[in-house]
């Protein structure tokens, strides 16, 4: 028993770009319930309603039909010579694959068939240097006549201290990711032979940082671009800096302590997300299922503010849309580096979830 989706794909066709629907013999709907409960490898789990199963329930009788989903076509040319022999179509929702746009001699380009959605175009040359990205969308028409302008990128050079002693970290010890702001594309720090980390084929534009591997371990305390202060979620890159830009890293987590004051017939799940949506989600950042008494603990916590919610019945692939975070009961919680923190969540309840979750998937 429980609740479940269903994922569709062809081996001949593993982009997805045909979309399953489910119906009865006789070709028609067998209930609502049972509509759009799937989801191909080119749309995401949120645009999938759920199946519940109860205990020794059977659901049968279901039928697979299969129609052509709408593709797009994109077109256009380089705005100069380089020698580059295609273009990556890469969709801006997680979890999607990118697609190879052939460039021809000429500096023209063509790809047809291409799921409806937004993308950005994009290519890198680690050996000289080039990149570009231009946003695509291809939500509702074709994009024809596109000029492509690939530019000149710089490095970064990264310097990752511990906060305990002051040591440099060492290879392994955590990755650095710059992603541009909106687009998200950006690149992952690498090892460099004078001991430092650096990041390639930047464009100039705002960032935010991420820390990889070593994010269970470590958090991003604090950053400096050429001596001064920046922000991490969101800062400037008009060239290469002058001088490593200075990570500053702790792990001197935080803990929470929390209860859930309402009781629940049904496990409760409390998240802890950040309050700024990204890429058009609400960012898990840690949870815990609460006990019997409501009580529940979530460790090492970076200090921030954030977002407690505490759900009835959580279903993770439903999680994500901006709208039905709004709805839910929330508070908004500070949290200090190394305390620990007594919180009070509100709770969601399991038929106020399925409400928010259903209105939004119909």
């Amino acid at each position: 028993p429980g609740k479940y989706l269903l994922r569709a794909e062809t081996d001949s066709n593993p982009t997805g770009m045909f979309v399953p629907e489910f119906l009865t013999a006789t070709g028609e709907h067998a209930s609502e319930g049972e509509v759009a409960t799937y989801f191909s490898s080119t749309v995401q789990a949120n645009d999938a309603k759920t199946i519940t199963l109860k205990e020794g329930e059977e659901i049968s009788g279901l039928v697979i039909s299969l129609r052509k989903a709408a593709m797009r076509r994109v077109t256009g040319h380089l705005s100069k010579e380089l020698m580059i022999s295609n273009l990556r179509l890469n969709p801006i929702r997680d979890g999607e694959m990118s697609i190879s746009v052939p460039v021809n001699a000429d500096g023209s380009f063509e790809r047809g068939g291409v799921p409806a959605g937004l993308y950005n175009l994009s290519f890198q040359n680690e050996s000289s240097a080039v990149s570009g990205s231009l946003r695509v969308d291809l939500t509702a028409a074709d994009a024809d006549g596109l000029t492509f302008e690939p530019r000149q990128g710089f490095s970064a050079r990264i310097t990752l201290r511990l906060e305990r002693n002051g040591a440099l970290a060492q290879p392994g010890d955590a990755f650095v990711g710059f992603e541009s702001i909106p687009s998200g594309q950006g690149g992952t720090s690498h090892a460099t032979l004078a001991g430092e980390y650096a990041i390639d084929n930047l464009l100039a534009g705002r960032y935010h940082v991420n820390i990889y591997a070593g994010s269970e371990s470590y958090f991003l305390k604090r950053m400096t671009i050429a001596g001064k202060a920046a922000s991490p979620d969101d800062f400037e890159l008009r060239e290469a800096p002058p001088e490593p830009v200075e990570l500053i890293l702790s792990a001197n987590f935080a803990k929470i302590e929390g209860r859930v004051a309402e009781t629940a017939s049904k496990a409760v799940t409390a998240l802890l997300v950040d309050p700024t949506p990204r890429d058009g989600k609400m960012n898990i950042k840690r949870r815990a299922q609460c006990d019997q008494n409501g009580l529940f603990q979530i460790e090492r916590v970076p200090p921030g503010k954030y977002l407690l919610y505490a759900i009835e019945d959580f279903d993770a692939t439903l999680w994500g849309s901006p709208e039905i975070a709004a709805t839910l009961q929330s508070s908004e919680i500070p949290i200090k580096e190394g305390e620990t923190a007594q919180v009070e969540a509100k709770l969601t309840a399991a038929a106020a979830w399925n409400a928010a979750t259903e209105r939004l998937l119909k």
